[in-house]
C-alpha cells in the first residue's frame, strides 16, 4: 500500500508516537484521516510513502479541505491562511532533510534518512515561528518516535 502524506503530517505521527500517544483515534471535529494513516504507518501496513505539499491522504475527508486547499483557521500573523503556512513548513522540511517531493520512498528507508538528518537546528529552521522550548520538545518526541518505530 502506498500513502501520500505531507511531510509535516509524517513528522506529526512520529512526534505523537514519541510522546506516547497510540493508537490514534478519530477527530470528529475535523473529520480527517490522521488517525487512520497514522495507525497504518505505526502498524507497518504500508511500505511506500509519497511526500507531497498538496492535499494528502489525511486531508481528503477533512471538513476544512476545499478543493485541495486547507481552509482551517491560522493564528500566525506572517501567513494569510493555513494552506500557505502548511506549504511553507512542508517545503522547508523537504529542503532541511534533503527529501524530494512526489518521490516514492520505502517507509523504513525514509525513517532512516530522517533519523540520520534530524537535529534541533533543522527542526528550529522548519518551525521557525515556534519557541525554542516547543522545538526542543518537538525534536525529542520526533526522534523518540522514530526510534520506537524502528524497533517494531
Amino acid at each position: 500500500m502506498t500513502i501520500a502524506i505531507k511531510p509535516h503530517h509524517l513528522l506529526d505521527v512520529f512526534k505523537l508516537y514519541g510522546k506516547g500517544i497510540y493508537p490514534f483515534v478519530p477527530n470528529f471535529d475535523y473529520q480527517h484521516d490522521f488517525y487512520l494513516i497514522g495507525n497504518l504507518l505505526l502498524e507497518k501496513k504500508t511500505d511506500m510513502i509519497i511526500l507531497t505539499s498538496n492535499s494528502d491522504d489525511i486531508c481528503k475527508p477533512c471538513k476544512y479541505n476545499n478543493s485541495g486547499l486547507c481552509k482551517d483557521k491560522l493564528l500566525i500573523d506572517s501567513f494569510t491562511n493555513k494552506d500557505e503556512y502548511n506549504r511553507f513548513i512542508d517545503k522547508n522540511l523537504l529542503f532541511q532533510f534533503e527529501l524530494e517531493e512526489n518521490r516514492i520512498y520505502i517507509f523504513n528507508e525514509l525513517l532512516l534518512l530522517i533519523k540520520e538528518k534530524i537535529s534541533l537546528e533543522r527542526i528550529s529552521n522548519i518551525w521557525c515561528y515556534n519557541s525554542k522550548e516547543d522545538n526542543e520538545l518537538r525534536f525529542n518526541n520526533i526522534l523518540n518516535g522514530i526510534k520506537k518505530i524502528l524497533t517494531l
